[in-house]
């Protein structure tokens, strides 16, 4: 089912001139604004359901992992002390000690856990002299009188200008950017003619008085974030104007409607690719392709797997434990696999380095004037 048109958007009307500039300028965000706000009202509907489904799924796994893990540990720490285990082994042992220690950690405070990692910490260097730094020596000179800087009293002077300038704002605030000051006139002017509108004192009718009191609640909404998009909604929701009105208005004001539109574009666009963040973070092994909760959702089922196979690698790996040849082969593996994603890490940010350079470098389209 193709969408529905969008109640904002203008139509040409067939008798007359096409739309102006201003006009399709407006059209065009409106359109991307809505849908960026769908896109949004979708993460914000599929993440609470999915993060508590994460925590039910998950949670059960974790446990069992970290607690085979904890016997890997015990054995490992057995094993540092076995002749048997050279001085290679006894550092793979060390590595792999600190490396499963931090990771269980980060889920649960373990007494034993933070007892082994303090056992098999590597030992502190004496900080060394760099022969980059301090060419000429001007670390050896003796301290100058007022040389230290005080870092209270500038951060103290850093408030004290930030005051002035808030106070030298509210004093004069027709110093504030021109546009700013007329979108949020428009703002308001539209806000108080839907106000004005929907007051729900002057209805007798229960129903519609209702229906008033929802529709001035989302006004009110509306204007506390500066929303144009949907005060010129309620507008035409309610009839106060049609959309031939809604085109008919200046020039300038379709400029000042856009400038505001922009704003509120952006401030979506922020929290969509605030949430594709947190959830890049929690899947690492997402592509730089778009995603979306259907892929989202993959992920974390091959994340449960992964976490799956991994608890029985090791629970294999305990039932030969007592086997050094065993254990030195699976660490040998480790030490390997951990080369391989270093190598993949380093290649992966080169090439992102080079698609930044390059998008850089490409040549920009001009507009055609």
């Amino acid at each position: 089912m193709p969408p529905r048109p969008s109640k904002l958007v203008l139509s040409p009307p067939s008798s007359q001139a096409p739309l102006s500039k201003n006009q399709r300028a407006f059209n065009t965000l409106v359109r991307k604004l809505e849908r960026a706000r769908k896109t949004l009202a979708q993460w914000e509907q599929f993440m609470p359901e999915f993060q508590a489904n994460c925590l039910q799924a998950q949670s059960p796994r974790l446990q069992a992992f970290n607690a085979v893990r904890k016997a890997l540990l015990h054995k490992l720490d057995t094993a540092y002390g076995d002749a048997r285990f050279n001085p290679t082994d006894r550092r793979r042992i060390r590595e792999i000690v600190q490396d499963i220690g931090a990771d269980i950690l980060l889920a649960e405070d373990d007494a034993m856990v933070r007892a082994l990692m303090q056992r098999y910490a590597p030992p502190e260097r004496p900080a060394q002299h760099d022969s980059t730094d301090d060419l000429f020596g001007f670390d050896d000179l003796p301290p100058q009188p007022g040389a230290d800087v005080d870092e209270e009293a500038l951060f103290r002077q850093f408030q004290e200008a930030a005051a002035s300038a808030a106070k030298e704002q509210i004093a004069h605030p027709a110093r504030a950017p021109r546009q700013d000051t007329q979108q949020a006139q428009t703002v308001r002017s539209i806000y108080r003619k839907l106000a004005s509108a929907l007051h729900p004192d002057r209805e007798t009718d229960a129903a519609r008085k209702a229906h008033k009191t929802t529709l001035l609640q989302r006004a009110n909404k509306a204007h506390a974030e500066q929303d144009l998009h949907t005060l010129l909604s309620l507008q035409l929701e309610i009839a106060m104007i049609d959309p031939a009105q809604l085109a008919s208005m200046a020039e300038a004001q379709f400029k000042v409607f856009s400038a505001a539109l922009k704003r509120q574009l952006r401030e979506v666009e922020h929290k969509i690719k605030e949430i594709e963040f947190g959830i890049r973070n929690a899947f690492p092994e997402l592509d730089d392709g778009a995603i979306h909760p259907q892929r989202i959702q993959r992920a974390f089922e091959a994340s449960l797997l992964g976490l799956d196979e991994a608890r029985q690698e090791i629970e294999d790996l305990l039932a030969r434990a007592d086997n050094p040849k065993a254990l030195k082969a699976w660490m040998r593996r480790q030490e390997q696999w951990a080369e391989q994603e270093m190598e993949l890490d380093a290649v992966a940010a080169l090439e992102a380095f080079e698609r930044m350079v390059m998008a850089e470098l490409r040549p920009r389209k001009r507009r055609s004037r």
